[in-house]
């Protein structure tokens, strides 16, 4: 058993709702609620679609042949299209677009953002998924009819068929009965000679006029089949189109997911100071190396890479790399022989990464130092790091 629920704003602050067994168009189950008191529950057991009419009045809308090749084109194309028909700016104005018809054309329709949002926060408790919007005029037409004036309530409603309308046009709307003698002649001009549908409570008779009495709202907005639904924009947004609450599903599971993503944006953040760390450490250690070796080495004025100069350092002092520390070759044993290079002789490495080269850099550093004030204080010490001597005077 197929039902629908149907809620038509009847007013500012009420509505009326009815569950509606599609296959006999029968009401099940009918009432009317208040904005601020809804009911606690409605009876949606069996409801599988919720049909949202709203006053055509609010509802800008139309039928386009949009210049776009893809919705998101035909949603960036579509203000410029309808801008000028529109009564209220377009920064306060949500517009929005249906799919592609087999004609190649799209619905659109626009509203006041705050409104409609409004609309869907206070009644999101007791609408049921998917959400199907359209303007009251719209579920009023006929399909055979090039106009379709039906009494609404001491107003009367007014839709247009898209083929007698011009492009941009509002396909329809609703006007105060009181008002409605004044520009009836407008309308029905605006029709274009095409066959005119309207309600009996009107008076409106002559050739071309076709009195009927028109069932419910509710019952004709049933009438409508998914398929032509489908191709109506989400004026709501297209979260009210699934079928599945995803808000509702993953409740359960927010909190540790918003835990985990907070954990895992610490992580990134940490990774990413680390990597700056080291980042500005190996700059120092560059720096270092090439001071040292301008140290050591102060007739050599070109530039020189760190990577250089560590190669030359070590094809200058000779030493060798033994677990990430540079052993100077100037030590020597007894009768100036090299033990270390007699025990392994110098073979170039690769260069290390920044913890090897900030142990070799420190432990080459302090050598110097401790040569220059030997050299400096005129004490025995070694001979020049360059001069492949190591005797003592």
């Amino acid at each position: 058993m197929s039902q629908d629920l149907v809620i038509h704003l009847s007013g500012p602050d009420a509505f009326d709702w009815s569950v509606v067994e599609r296959s006999s168009g029968q009401r099940v189950a009918s009432g009317t609620a208040q904005f601020d008191a809804l009911p606690e529950a409605l009876p949606v057991e069996g409801v599988d679609r919720t049909l949202l009419l709203l006053p055509a009045e609010r509802i800008f809308a139309t039928r386009l042949e949009l210049p776009a090749r893809s919705e998101r084109e035909a949603r960036q194309a579509a203000p410029f299209m309808i801008e000028d028909e529109l009564a209220a700016r377009l920064d306060q104005t949500r517009i929005v677009t249906g799919s592609k018809d087999e004609d190649g054309k799209r619905w659109v329709f626009a509203a006041e953002t705050a409104w409609i949002d409004g609309v869907m926060e206070a009644l999101g408790t007791s609408l049921v998924r998917p959400v199907h919007i359209l303007p009251d005029a719209m579920a009023a037409s006929e399909a055979d009819a090039a106009l379709t004036l039906a009494d609404r309530s001491g107003d009367v409603l007014f839709w247009f068929a898209p083929q007698v309308r011009d492009t941009a046009q509002s396909m329809g709307g609703a006007v105060d009965a009181g008002f409605f003698n004044h520009v009836a002649h407008a309308l029905v001009a605006g029709a274009k000679g095409g066959e005119v549908v309207v309600s009996p409570a009107l008076g409106l008779a002559g050739p071309g006029f076709k009195s009927i009495t028109f069932d419910p709202l509710d019952l004709r907005a049933s009438r409508w089949t998914n398929e032509r639904l489908g191709l109506l924009p989400a004026l709501g947004g297209d979260g009210w189109r699934s079928s599945l609450n995803w808000g509702e599903l993953l409740r359960p599971i927010r909190r540790g997911a918003i835990m985990a993503a907070a954990l895992a944006i610490t992580l990134a953040g940490l990774m990413l100071a680390e990597g700056f760390y080291y980042r500005f450490q190996a700059e120092r250690f560059d720096t270092a190396s090439v001071a040292v070796f301008r140290n050591v080495v102060p007739e050599m004025t070109r530039r020189v890479i760190p990577a250089e100069a560590e190669r030359l350092l070590r094809e200058r002092i000779g030493g060798g790399w033994r677990r990430g520390v540079l052993f100077p070759a100037t030590h020597s044993g007894p009768g100036g022989t090299d033990r270390w290079k007699r025990a392994r002789p110098h073979r170039p490495h690769p260069v290390r990464p920044v913890a090897w080269r900030a142990a070799g850099v420190r432990a080459l550093y302090g050598f110097c130092r401790f040569r220059c004030s030997q050299r400096r204080g005129g004490a025995d010490g070694y001979q020049s790091a360059g001069r492949g001597r190591s005797r003592r005077r």
